[in-house]
């Protein structure tokens, strides 16, 4: 009975840590979607590229796009797909656009720029390599952090798809099984308040 008593003790932690709740608002799609990013890893040898979207209510959006080779970001590319509600073109920024966002944002943002050393057409588009990653984001800001898949999975399932009270949890898996959308918004706040990550592309590097 003794022996009996004792394994009845040792298994009640495990028991009640079983029973117990996820803390993850979407863990059976999350761990769904972790396995497939898995597989993508593995059949791409961990070199791919992805793409992150980001909007304002303000007529800004953008998109920052990383890429990965043997597991390290290596080159992370921004550019603004509109800015001030001009649109870029598909052709690429022209004069006719640069002077109208010059117009639109004043002397005191072009002056901004000249203090920062660079043109409106590089603050509208950069690309930074293994020589030069996170330098340009202080002086233009908006781009997406450098950081791998691996990294996105690590804080989605670490804070961005969290339960939360007083607040709204998004996960989507778009990109072929693999996240597309994880984060969260507060309360009812309407722009600048997602915590957390929108992917328009995965691709792997052929």
């Amino acid at each position: 009975m003794r022996i009996k008593s004792i394994i009845i003790s040792l298994l009640i932690p495990f028991l009640f840590l079983s029973c117990e709740k996820s803390d993850l608002k979407y863990e059976s799609q999350f761990k769904d979607s972790y396995d497939v990013f898995q597989k993508f890893k593995a059949s791409s040898n961990n070199s791919y590229f992805y793409i992150v979207t980001g909007i304002s209510f303000f007529g800004y959006s953008w998109e920052t796009k990383l890429t990965v080779e043997s597991g390290k970001v290596v080159k992370r590319e921004f550019y603004f797909t509109a800015f001030e509600s001009v649109q870029l073109p598909k052709n690429g920024w022209t004069s006719k656009e640069l002077d109208e966002i010059l117009k639109k944002k004043g002397k005191e943002f072009e002056e901004q720029l000249k203090k920062d050393g660079i043109t409106l057409l590089e603050f509208l588009r950069w690309t930074e390599d293994e020589n030069n990653l996170g330098k340009l984001s202080a002086k233009v800001g908006y781009a997406s952090q450098i950081r791998t898949l691996d990294e996105i999975y690590r804080l989605a399932e670490t804070d961005w798809i969290i339960k939360r009270e007083n607040a709204k949890v998004y996960f989507e898996t778009k990109n072929n099984g693999m996240i597309s959308t994880a984060g969260y918004v507060e309360g009812n706040c309407q722009d600048g308040c997602f915590n957390g990550v929108n992917i328009k592309s995965i691709q792997a590097i052929r």
